[in-house]
């Protein structure tokens, strides 16, 4: 066997050091986030990974050991650039939505700044959070929630006398999007927006399932029933689900890419809200408190869970094994979503008739607020509280969540940033008017819609989380 010399064996120590710090390296991800995504519900994941390989770790000893000078000069040369590497990894991961020494923006950043004539202007990303990093011009007051999908926001304004159009932006700069346009009836009243697959989908007042991409609606699929209070759709697995508070009390499921009914469930309430599906399964209340579980290939029931009281505003999310679903007198239910059985409930204290419509999960935390001024953080697997926050105005907003931060906004024009672990404020941020809507989440960003109190315009900006 050959001998290796002090210097062979310094490398071949470096080489296993090297390996070692780049397992090192590895990250655990971070529990995943149930949000409402259409409707529906989405798992986000936000862990990082970096680690580092080497490929022929083996075939360099070798060399080594038989006194190859080439291998050991190159050898040298790959450990000294991969300690540069991997420090420059460790520092990019650290500092990700922020700008470098170099001046260039970070994620989140408007190259075009003040001199973009379509769409925002701010700041740079390298500003302190909560800092605004593009507006977009006083438009017509927003109409439903801002969705963020592909580097775009989708949202709907109220733009008299036309009726309500549908905007596009570049998430990043708050650019309109000038290609875009896709037109609604003027003559309807649309519900929230799903976007999913570069289409959107939304359902209007007069029974009407409209399907669209940036440059034409692809199809409408008719109910032939007046909705008074059109529902946000969900989609999953080519299909898309929507009830209605019409007179049909009827679920429908529809091919998300020709428009052609798939099958329609009668209930015995109206379902006004939008249905969960999960596991080949599709969740759905209804305004007289019954939670119903259906095949989501063939409509049929599964089970159905009474409530007590009606599911009018709070529509089902579904985490792990359990349905979470808010009740219009004050109340959480944790419902199995296998058995249709009773896990726990919560009732949130004082005045609280209206919960989030959608609660968010994070690991084992539910979270919600309530007309009653109150945040709630309980475990999700016994309904227990973890903390709560009282505020000044009505919290049954929906929340986000991004890199550990919980975001919700109140009626009156205020966004709050809680640390989802222990209920501590990070930050809070006041609106030139009132925040009617549920916030999103963009790359860095967190983007909000408010209106004026005459409620004539309204603004969409992007705040550095």
């Amino acid at each position: 066997m050959a001998i290796l010399t002090a210097d062979q064996a310094l490398i071949v120590q470096l080489t296993d050091a090297l390996s070692a710090a780049a397992e090192a390296t590895d990250t655990v991800p971070p529990p995943p986030v149930y949000v409402a995504s259409g409707g529906g519900v989405t798992v986000q994941g936000t862990g990082n990974r970096l680690r580092g390989d080497f490929a022929g770790r083996d075939q360099i000893i070798h060399n080594i050991r038989h006194g190859d000078a080439r291998t050991l000069v190159v050898l040298a040369v790959v450990a000294i650039v991969l300690a540069f590497a991997v420090y420059g990894g460790v520092q990019a991961v650290g500092g990700l939505n922020s700008g470098g020494a170099s001046g260039q923006p970070g994620i989140g950043a408007s190259p075009r700044g003040a001199t973009d004539r379509q769409g925002g202007t701010g700041t740079s990303p390298s500003a302190p959070k909560n800092t605004v990093l593009w507006t977009v011009p006083k438009r017509p007051w927003p109409f439903s929630p801002p969705v963020v999908s592909g580097g775009r926001v989708y949202y709907l304004v109220s733009n008299e006398p036309a009726g309500i159009e549908l905007m596009v932006v570049d998430a990043s700069t708050g650019a309109v999007v000038p290609e875009f346009t896709a037109r609604l009836d003027p003559n309807s009243l649309p519900g929230p927006l799903t976007v999913a697959d570069g289409r959107f989908y939304l359902v209007d007042d007069n029974g009407v399932l409209y399907a669209g991409d940036d440059k034409r609606i692809l199809w409408r699929y008719s109910t032939g029933a007046k909705i008074l209070s059109p529902p946000k759709p969900t989609v999953a697995d080519g299909t898309v689900y929507f009830g209605g508070s019409g007179v049909s009390h009827e679920l429908h499921a529809v091919d998300a890419t020709a428009g052609t009914e798939r099958w329609t469930f009668t209930a015995k309430s109206r379902i006004s809200t939008a249905p969960a599906v999960s596991g080949g399964v599709v969740y759905a209340g209804t305004d007289d408190g019954d939670l119903y579980a259906l095949d989501a290939v063939t409509g049929k029931p599964l089970w159905t869970f009474p409530g007590g009281e009606g599911f009018f505003h709070g529509a089902p999310v579904v985490a792990e094994d359990t349905v979470y679903i808010a009740g219009d007198k004050g109340t959480m239910f944790a419902v199995d979503k296998t058995r249709g059985t009773k896990v726990w409930t919560f009732h949130a204290e004082g005045d609280a008739e209206g919960l989030s419509r959608y609660p968010l999960i994070f690991g084992n935390t539910v979270y919600f607020g309530g007309d009653n001024k109150v945040f709630y953080a309980l475990a999700a697997d016994t309904g227990t509280k973890r903390w709560s926050v009282t505020t000044g105005g009505s919290l049954a907003r929906s929340p986000v969540l991004a890199d550990g931060i919980v975001y919700f906004g109140m009626w009156f024009g205020k966004l709050y940033a809680f640390d989802a672990v222990t209920g501590k404020e990070v930050w809070s941020h006041t609106t030139e008017g009132e925040l009617p809507q549920d916030p999103a989440i963009g790359e860095g960003t967190i983007i909000i819609a408010t209106r004026n109190e005459n409620k004539t315009e309204g603004h969409l900006y992007a705040l550095r989380r």
